[in-house]
C-alpha cells in the first residue's frame, strides 16, 4: 500500500545542502546550517507540509521532494528551523483526509518542482509551523 509512497518520502528527504545557497538565510537568522537529513529537520518539514496542505480547497496536496537547505536558531530549549525545499502536486485531493507521505507525485502534468520556505519552531514536545509559503502557479 505505501510501497512507492515510501520511495517519493525518501526521494525527497534526498538534498543538496550548500553554504553558498543558504548563507543570506543563515545570517538573517543567526541560525547555523545544518544537515538536510538530520531527523529534527525531516519533522520541521513534515509539519510544515501538512500545514501548507491543511490550507488548500482545491487541487492537489503537496508532496515532498527535496530538502534544499535547513538552518537551525535556538533560544534556550526551543529551536527555530529555517527551511528551504521544493515539494511536487501529488495525486492526493486536497480536500482528502490521506496523508502527503502517503501519496504518489501526480503521474502527468504539474511535474516541475515547486519552491517553498518555512520557519518552524519546536520544542521537545511541540512542533509548530510559523509560517510556510510555496510558489504554486497556476
Amino acid at each position: 500500500m505505501m510501497r512507492s509512497g515510501v520511495g517519493l518520502f525518501v526521494l525527497g528527504l534526498l538534498c543538496f545542502c550548500s553554504s553558498v545557497f543558504g548563507q543570506g538565510a543563515v545570517e538573517a537568522q543567526r541560525g547555523v546550517l545544518i544537515f538536510c537529513d538530520d531527523p529534527s529537520v525531516q519533522k520541521a518539514v513534515t509539519s510544515a507540509l501538512h500545514k501548507f496542505n491543511d490550507r488548500l480547497t482545491t487541487g492537489y496536496k503537496l508532496a515532498l521532494f527535496q530538502i534544499l537547505s535547513a538552518s537551525k536558531a535556538e533560544n534556550g530549549s526551543d529551536s527555530v528551523y529555517s527551511l528551504e525545499f521544493t515539494s511536487r502536486r501529488s495525486e492526493c485531493p486536497a480536500e482528502g483526509s490521506k496523508p502527503w507521505t502517503d501519496c504518489n507525485y501526480l503521474p502527468t502534468g504539474h511535474r516541475a518542482p515547486i519552491s517553498c520556505n518555512a520557519t518552524v519552531h519546536m520544542t521537545e514536545k511541540e512542533t509548530d509551523t510559523k509560517q510556510v509559503d510555496c510558489m504554486i502557479g497556476e
